[in-house]
């Protein structure tokens, strides 16, 4: 965030090249089975990178993406209550039978 904040403050970002390899293993794990996750992640912070950059695509994106979230939370949190009154009738009705039973 520190380059983004600067890019935006106007300041110039320059790059320095860095004397540094990948080990084998990590390198394996991003072009192997592993690689369409790692596409995944690159992308996504690709588009975090946009969208803090002020770009109104991805500013409206993550803001619909966060009401929708917002949404699931709440149908969530509402099944989860009905299933736990749910839940709740069915200890009921067990506890009467055994009851009854006895």
């Amino acid at each position: 965030m520190p380059v983004t904040e600067a890019i935006k403050e106007g300041k110039v970002v320059g790059s320095v090249p860095v004397d540094y390899e990948y080990n084998e293993i990590q390198r394996l794990n991003e072009s192997g089975e592993l690689k369409d996750i790692f596409t995944i992640k690159r992308l996504e912070q690709y588009s975090q990178t946009l969208k803090e950059m002020g770009d109104p695509l991805w500013e409206k994106f993550f803001q619909e993406a966060e009401e929708a979230l917002n949404e699931m939370q709440k149908e969530n949190k509402k099944e989860s209550a009905d299933n736990v009154e749910l839940s709740n009738e069915q200890k009921k009705s067990v506890l009467k039978t055994f009851f009854k039973i006895r």
